[in-house]
């Protein structure tokens, strides 16, 4: 079905190669829908752009290895821990006593 999607697609029948994604999609796990998903967008953007960026953030969420969309990925500052550099150190002389 993936292959008749990609022939459909190459003939320009957007809408109908998009029909056949959302078949695959309903049977398969996390990570081959991430997949088609983002195939889907791919697809999609020639007739829908927006609807195809939104496609591709669902594909990201559902697979973080996909490529990630031009808009809509929000990022959050990492916590520091307050003694991250000394719990290093500590660490290395640890290990070196330890091997000695």
């Amino acid at each position: 079905m993936e292959r008749e999607a990609e022939i459909l697609c190459q003939q320009g029948q957007y809408g109908k190669a998009v029909k056949v994604l959302r078949k695959l999609i309903e049977g398969s796990d996390q990570t081959d829908k991430g997949w088609f998903l983002q195939l889907m967008a791919t697809y999609l953007y020639p007739i829908d752009p927006t609807d195809s960026m939104d496609k591709q953030l669902k594909a990201h969420s559902e697979n973080a290895q996909l490529f990630r969309p031009e808009t809509g990925i929000s990022y959050s500052k990492l916590a520091s821990t307050r003694y991250g550099s000394k719990n290093l150190f500590e660490f290395r002389f640890l290990t070196q006593l330890i091997l000695k």
